[in-house]
């Protein structure tokens, strides 16, 4: 049964208490799939599998397709993992890219450059544009793996890319938008001029 509540304004809301319960819990366990991903290669460097990295990616990259929808519509305060969802996100690209590096695929120097400059970037301009700027290209390295090296598994990593982007229709023009609003002025003016206007484009620059 769902909760009713009464907040300020008087008006009567519903809270799902069981669809926060379960977005959390999609949560936490893309946190424990990624922290997985880490230990797995960690223990089987040099020689871990491309595919066990990518099927694990794609199971935790899957939670967050249903966890936001989730908390939305539980109508219930963030929870404390819930405020951390894009770190989360964040943490998953983050182990994709280290086992990524650890089976050979990707130098380690490099991985670790990226990530000194992140860290340098983020200290200075702690926004949603430097933290979707980083994690685009390490989210970019496992499709682009195994378009190169395993065809099978790269068809599959393309329709679950399909379905992602036909469950997710209304949330990617939301993060693009957020992407550009952090832009310096002219790039974000440059955006507003080629962006569709559904994804946000032609704003305005402030």
């Amino acid at each position: 049964m769902p909760n009713v509540t009464a907040p300020a304004g008087g008006s009567m809301t519903q809270t799902h208490a069981w669809a926060r319960l379960g977005a959390d819990l999609l949560t936490y366990t893309r946190a424990a799939v990624a922290l997985y991903i880490a230990a797995m290669a960690w223990r089987e460097a040099p020689l871990p599998a491309l595919h066990g990295i990518v099927i694990l990616a794609l199971v935790g990259w899957s939670t967050d397709l249903f966890d936001g929808p989730l908390a939305r519509y539980s109508g219930t305060p963030p929870s404390r993992i819930g405020l951390l969802d894009m770190w989360v996100d964040l943490l998953l690209h983050w182990c994709t890219a280290l086992a990524l590096a650890l089976a050979g695929w990707v130098p380690l120097w490099a991985l670790a450059g990226w990530a000194a400059g992140f860290a340098l970037t983020h200290h200075f301009h702690p926004t949603v544009t430097v933290r979707l700027g980083f994690a685009a290209p390490l989210a970019a390295l496992p499709i682009g793996f195994t378009l190169l090296r395993d065809p099978p598994l790269a068809q599959l990593f393309l329709l679950w890319l399909g379905a992602v982007l036909l469950l997710r229709h209304r949330r990617l023009p939301e993060l693009i938008a957020e992407f550009v609003a952090g832009l310096p002025a002219p790039a974000r003016a440059f955006f507003d001029r080629v962006l569709p206007h559904w994804i946000g484009g032609q704003r305005g620059v402030g």
